[in-house]
């Protein structure tokens, strides 16, 4: 929904999800980017009113110069609203339009680098090439268009990676070799009778992150995410984008890390001059993703630890498949939970 000539208001409906722990099947070549998922269920209903709060930002020569957030919702929510912002912008080039640049540009990571290039498609290829990313009947006497953008996260004017190993400590020093090595290619389609007048009409964003999880030669793990938006129909609007609750305003779309203690930080150079004085004060010297102890509801964690003790006592009772259970990391996790909270309560 666009309010004015830069400024745009997204809200998700009917979001669901699914959870799974089984082997995936999937085309030929089998990896992650072609597996079949589980069919999603509804959220519930606090899941639900985050998922389904809007986000409103702006744009200014391709660019989000501000974004407009509901103050209620949780980090991961609005993180999870700034990658789909990211992935929704084009940032075109400062001297006029080619088929090839270059930009630094915004992200969850940082402000980077990312690649652009234009490809015009045949026409024939329009029904088989990613089958249902454009609608030929809004095509007609128009041109065909792919826009693809790699994003490379070595080459960063500023980053908001929260870095903790030895090897990205290296990369804070600007050696950045033998890092985690993360790729990001994002591909738009549309039609127009130039690039300029362009309408999109789809796009596939594929992350990938492999990784050593230990410091020693151990079998790489890779994470992929992948985003498929397509367009379903265009027809006048008959609703409208519900407001948004208590809104709170940000100048960035950066990753934003758990800040507790300082809910009026609206820029990642704000976030970092937080976590710099914090650094200085010898009584904050641990990082707690759930923000302090003393701020966190006992009868929350006693509930949580008495859910956890009741887990371990069934699969205690339960001898079929005794090797796959997780029993000692549930009983270290109620162990470290009940010390910090004697701590606390003392």
């Amino acid at each position: 929904n666009q309010l004015l000539s830069n400024t745009f208001k997204l809200a998700m409906k009917d979001v669901g999800f699914s959870t799974f722990n089984d082997k995936l099947v999937g085309s030929e070549p089998l990896n992650w980017r072609n597996v079949i998922t589980p069919a999603t269920t509804p959220l519930t209903a606090m899941y639900k009113q985050h998922m389904e709060s809007p986000v409103e930002f702006m744009l200014v020569k391709g660019e989000v110069s501000m974004v407009k957030i509901s103050s209620e919702e949780p980090q991961w929510s609005v993180n999870f609203k700034k990658a789909l912002v990211a992935s929704l912008k084009i940032q075109l080039p400062a001297q006029g339009m080619t088929s090839f640049w270059t930009v630094m540009e915004q992200g969850l990571e940082g402000k980077c680098e990312n690649t652009y290039q234009v490809s015009e498609l045949p026409e024939y290829l329009i029904h088989e090439y990613e089958q249902g990313m454009i609608k030929p009947e809004l095509c007609q006497g128009k041109k065909y268009y792919q826009v693809m953008k790699a994003r490379d996260i070595t080459k960063c004017l500023e980053r908001s990676i929260f870095l903790s190993s030895k090897t990205h400590s290296k990369c804070l020093l600007g050696n950045c070799d033998g890092t985690n090595t993360k790729s990001s290619i994002t591909r738009y389609f549309g039609c127009g009778e130039t690039f300029e007048t362009i309408q999109l009409h789809g796009m596939i964003n594929e992350g990938e992150l492999q990784q050593n999880v230990l410091a020693f030669n151990t079998e790489p793990v890779v994470t992929g995410t992948k985003q498929i938006l397509k367009l379903v129909a265009t027809k006048p609007i008959t609703s409208v984008i519900s407001d948004i609750v208590a809104p709170k305003t940000l100048t960035d779309i950066l990753y934003e890390f758990p800040k507790p203690m300082s809910s009026q930080i609206k820029s990642n150079e704000e976030q970092k001059e937080y976590y710099q004085l914090s650094t200085m004060d010898p009584s904050n010297q641990v990082f707690l993703p759930e923000g302090s102890l003393e701020s966190i509801s006992k009868t929350d964690i006693k509930a949580k630890i008495i859910e956890k003790l009741t887990t371990v006592a069934t699969q205690l009772a339960e001898v079929e498949h005794f090797g796959k259970k997780e029993i000692p990391s549930h009983v270290l996790c109620v162990d470290t939970t009940a010390y910090h909270v004697l701590c606390v309560d003392t």
